[in-house]
This record gives structure tokens, C-alpha cells and sequence, in this order.
């Protein structure tokens, strides 16, 4: 599950026009995943350009 905050989130680091699929794609990421770019349980950080990766190579997969 998704908190509105995580959401609002995700919404304020797209771009002032986006599509609706970048919209889902990163939703998708942050429920399979639980981060954006929070650090993680070991206190290594996640940057944005490692999600938008990891995210075009989930979609291609």
C-alpha cells in the first residue's frame, strides 16, 4: 500500500507535463520497491537516476 505522502511524492518529482504510464511506472516501483530515493534499511541511499533505471530495465524485461 501506498501512503499519500509517498504519492504526493512521486507527483512532485515529475516534470509539470507528464504521461500517465511515467505516472504508474513509478507508483509501480515505489510499491514493489518502498523507496524513492529514501535510504534504504542498511542506510544506503537510492539516487533517482539508479529508480529511472532500474525502471526502464524492469519494463524491458
Amino acid at each position: 500500500m501506498i501512503a499519500k505522502e509517498q504519492l504526493r511524492q512521486v507527483i512532485d518529482e515529475l516534470p509539470n507535463q507528464f504521461t500517465i504510464d511515467e505516472l504508474v511506472e513509478k507508483m509501480i516501483y515505489l510499491e514493489k520497491y518502498g523507496c524513492l530515493s529514501n535510504p534504504t534499511k542498511d542506510g544506503v541511499f537510492v539516487s533517482r537516476v539508479e529508480i529511472d533505471q532500474a525502471i526502464e530495465n524492469w519494463f524491458r524485461h
